[in-house]
């Protein structure tokens, strides 16, 4: 899965040097660090969450997924937790209509 317009538009908001994608890279990887913490909090209480966060900050910057060089995976797994969110959300909520949007 490419994510074309993701790239273009960090490129446009920080710059085409190496420092703008890496800014990005840390932006991208702390609003997932806060999402995995939200995710595991709501599911399995704060312990966990506070696991799932800090596990996730050791694995996010590991060369098994790329984590220093901007790839997509960072991308995704903040688009995965979101939708795993939303999903918690509807099936916590008595309306469904949250399901079309996870």
């Amino acid at each position: 899965m490419k994510l074309f317009g993701i790239y273009a538009s960090i490129m446009a908001f920080l710059g085409q040097m190496a420092s703008g994608i890496h800014l990005s890279l840390l932006l991208v990887n702390f609003a997932t660090i806060s999402l995995v913490c939200v995710l595991g909090r709501q599911l399995f209480g704060i312990v966990t969450g506070l696991v799932t966060a800090a596990t996730w900050r050791l694995l996010s910057i590991s060369a098994s997924i790329l984590g220093l060089a901007a790839h997509p995976t960072q991308f995704i797994i903040a688009l995965a937790a979101v939708g795993g969110l939303v999903v918690l959300r509807a099936l916590n909520r008595e309306n469904s209509w949250f399901f079309p949007f996870s």
